[in-house]
C-alpha cells in the first residue's frame, strides 16, 4: 500500500534532471511516484507493486476514472524518450520497460528500464532530493521541471541558464516561445504564480523555494536568465480565525469550532483539515466531512481530554448534532456508535479489541478501507450490541439457574 505522499521523495542522478523530454504533468507526477518506490539499498531495479487507487489519490485523479485514466497515462509513458548527454554520446532511452496490472486485486507493477539504473539507483553524490509533497501539488508540468532545475542549487542560492537551454530543460519548446517576452509572459509568469500560489483551505504555499529572475543580455538581447533562489517554509501556521472559517466551511457548528480550536494546536487542525481536503479533491466519498475532520482532531494523542469511549461518544454525539444528522429522540449508544468506526483504534480500546479479536481479514479491510469504513462500522455496531444484550441476559438470569 502506497503511503501518504509527505515524507516521501524522488531522488535523481542531477544528470538526470538536466535531461530533455517531454511529458504531461500527469506523466511527469507518475514518473516521480515510482521513482519513491526505489530504495536506498536497492542494487538493481525491482518489480515495484502499487495500489491503483492510491496511485490516483496521489496523483489527484478522480477514484472513480483511475484505472481508465492510469491505463491511458501508462499507454503514452511507455512511448516517451528521453535524451541523456553522455561523455560518449547522446542516449535516448524509454522511461519504463513494463507494466503489469494485476487482474481482480486493483494494483500494477513496473519497472524502470535498465539504462536509467545510474541515475536512479546506488547514488552517493551529484544527485537532488525532490520531495513529492511539493511537486505533486504543481498543475503545470513545466512547474515541476523548473523546480527540480532550481533545488539542484538551492544551497547556492542562484542559478543561470541560457534560454534556449531552459526552454528546452522545461518542455517549452513550442515555436510561439521562442521569444522571450512572450515566454516570459505566458510560461514563466504561469510558474511564478504557482510558485506562490496558497491552498485555499490549510493557507499552505505550493512551493518550499521561491525566485526572482535577472535578465542578462548579449549583443542587446535576452540571452540568459539568473535565478535568484529563496527558501521559504512550504506554509504558514493558519490562524485561529483561518481555522474556525475552514471548519464552519466543512459543516462544523460554532460551539464545536470553540470547543477543538481551545483543545487542539492550530498546527494540529490544520495538518488535519489538509489531509480531509486532500481525499476530497481526489475523489473519495466521505459522506460526513464533518464527523470525520472532527475525529481526526479529536484522535491526537497528546490530547489527554479526548481519549476514552465515554468522551469519544460524547464528541461523535456532539458532532453529529452539529450537522444535524441526530434526531434529538435518539441520543443513546446505538446512534452513537454508528460513528465509532471513526475513531482511531489507539484511542478507543472496544475497538482494537474488535479487530484484535476478527483477526486478519479484519485487519485487512481497515486497512484497504480505513476508519471510514462502513462495513466496519456495521459489524461493530453488531459487536456493541451483541455485548449489551449478552450483558443484559446474565443479569436477568435467576441466581443458582442452570446453563
Amino acid at each position: 500500500m502506497l503511503p501518504a505522499c509527505e515524507n516521501r521523495s524522488s531522488i535523481q542522478c542531477n544528470q538526470l534532471i538536466e535531461s530533455r523530454y517531454l511529458l504531461t504533468t500527469s506523466e511527469l507526477k507518475l514518473i516521480m511516484l515510482m521513482s519513491s518506490f526505489i530504495k536506498k539499498d536497492d542494487e538493481d531495479f525491482q518489480e515495484y507493486l502499487v495500489n491503483i487507487t492510491d496511485l490516483a489519490e496521489m496523483m489527484g485523479i478522480n477514484i472513480k476514472n483511475a484505472y481508465r485514466e492510469i491505463d491511458k497515462i501508462t499507454d503514452h509513458l511507455m512511448a516517451r524518450v528521453l535524451y541523456i548527454d553522455r561523455p560518449e554520446g547522446l542516449l535516448k532511452s524509454h522511461w519504463v520497460s513494463s507494466f503489469l496490472y494485476h487482474k481482480g486485486e486493483g494494483k500494477a507493477s513496473f519497472a524502470f528500464d535498465p539504462r536509467l539504473k545510474p541515475y536512479l539507483l546506488d547514488l552517493k553524490s551529484r544527485f537532488t532530493i525532490i520531495p513529492l509533497d511539493v511537486v505533486l501539488k504543481f498543475s503545470s508540468m513545466h512547474s515541476i521541471r523548473l523546480y527540480s532545475l532550481l533545488k539542484q542549487y538551492e544551497s547556492v542560492g542562484s542559478r543561470t541558464l541560457e534560454i534556449e537551454d531552459l526552454r528546452n530543460k522545461i518542455g517549452a519548446t513550442g515555436d510561439s516561445y521562442k521569444e522571450f517576452k512572450r515566454f516570459n509572459g505566458v510560461i514563466l509568469k504561469k510558474i511564478r504564480d504557482e510558485f506562490s500560489e496558497k491552498d485555499a483551505k490549510t493557507n499552505l504555499f505550493k512551493s518550499d523555494i521561491s525566485f526572482e529572475t535577472e535578465v542578462i543580455k548579449k549583443s542587446g538581447k535576452a540571452h540568459s536568465l539568473k535565478f535568484i533562489i529563496k527558501k521559504r517554509k512550504a506554509g504558514t501556521l493558519i490562524t485561529t480565525k483561518q481555522a474556525a472559517k475552514t471548519l464552519n466551511g466543512f459543516g462544523i457548528k460554532k460551539e464545536v469550532i470553540d470547543d477543538l480550536t481551545s483543545k487542539h494546536s492550530r498546527k494540529h487542525i490544520q495538518k488535519c483539515i489538509e489531509i480531509v481536503s486532500a481525499k476530497v479533491s481526489s475523489g473519495s466519498i466521505i459522506k460526513n466531512q464533518a464527523g470525520y475532520l472532527i475525529s481526526l482532531i479529536t484522535s491526537e494523542k497528546s490530547t489527554p481530554e479526548f481519549t476514552g469511549l465515554k468522551r469519544q461518544q460524547e464528541v461523535f454525539f456532539n458532532a453529529s448534532q452539529s450537522i444535524g444528522e441526530i434526531p434529538e429522540k435518539s441520543k443513546g449508544l446505538k446512534n452513537v456508535s454508528s460513528f465509532i468506526g471513526s475513531v482511531h483504534k489507539s484511542d478507543e480500546e472496544g475497538f482494537s479489541e474488535f479487530i484484535e479479536m476478527k483477526g486478519s481479514i479484519y485487519q485487512s479491510l481497515l486497512e484497504k478501507e480505513g476508519f471510514e469504513s462502513p462495513i466496519l462500522k456495521s459489524l461493530y455496531l453488531d459487536y456493541l450490541n451483541g455485548k449489551k444484550n449478552s450483558k443484559r441476559q446474565s443479569k436477568s438470569q435467576p441466581l443458582g439457574a442452570v446453563t
